[in-house]
Order: C-alpha cells, then sequence, then structure tokens
C-alpha cells in the first residue's frame, strides 16, 4: 500500500539559481518530490506567473505558466526538498511563492520504487 504525501507552503526568492526549499511533510522519509507547483502573485501586469515539473521531465526542464520547456524555473528534485533557478515564476527576488509538492511512499514512509497511486508522465 502506498500512500501520497502532500506538501503546501510559502518561501521568498532571493534570484539565485540554487534555492533549496525544504518540504516539511516530506522531512526523515527520503522521498523526493514527484511533482511540484509554484505560483506567485500577479505581476504587474496582472498576469498570473507559474511554474511546475514532474519528476518524468528531462534534467532541469520546467513548465513556466503556458509556455514550452525551461531550464531556470524548478531545476531540481532531492530528498525532501526541491530547487529553484532564477525564472520570475519560480524565484523572484525579495517575492512570496507558494508552492504544492507530492510525493508518493511505501506505508512504511519509504519512497516508492515507481509510482502506483500517483500518475505523471
Amino acid at each position: 500500500m502506498s500512500l501520497l504525501v502532500v506538501d503546501t507552503g510559502s518561501y521568498t526568492g532571493d534570484g539565485v539559481s540554487g534555492l533549496a526549499v525544504l518540504l516539511t511533510n516530506h522531512t526523515g522519509l527520503g522521498a523526493s518530490p514527484q511533482l511540484v507547483i509554484v505560483g506567485r502573485d500577479a505581476d504587474a501586469a496582472n498576469t498570473l506567473v507559474n511554474a511546475w515539473r514532474c519528476s518524468t521531465m528531462g534534467a532541469t526542464q520546467s513548465i513556466l505558466g503556458f509556455q514550452s520547456l525551461s531550464t531556470i524555473g524548478i531545476i531540481g528534485f532531492a530528498s525532501g526538498q526541491f530547487t529553484v533557478g532564477t525564472a520570475a515564476a519560480a524565484n523572484t527576488n525579495g517575492g512570496t511563492h507558494y508552492y504544492l509538492a507530492v510525493s508518493e511512499v511505501e506505508a512504511s514512509g519509504a519512497p516508492t520504487g515507481a509510482p502506483t497511486t500517483l500518475e505523471i508522465g
């Protein structure tokens, strides 16, 4: 039996590539997120700015808004955290960003070898 682990929260961007965002609910599980969605308040043009990435995407690829693949949005997953690059959607200096991170783990809390309940692709 597997369980979904969901984290939501916010962080303040620093505008520098490599900002690691720690996930409270993932602490001690050894699980990396399999889906992360990041959003921030609307920009000056009142356009919602967001980025997302799932674990099946290529190295450092994420989607910015409804645009094409980007290498500067959500740039990595690691145990209990995700990392963002310099894209304004994911890491505006001084901006508040909100996130949703989802992982699937075994009932014991161990990471799953492959998702069975959470389907990504």
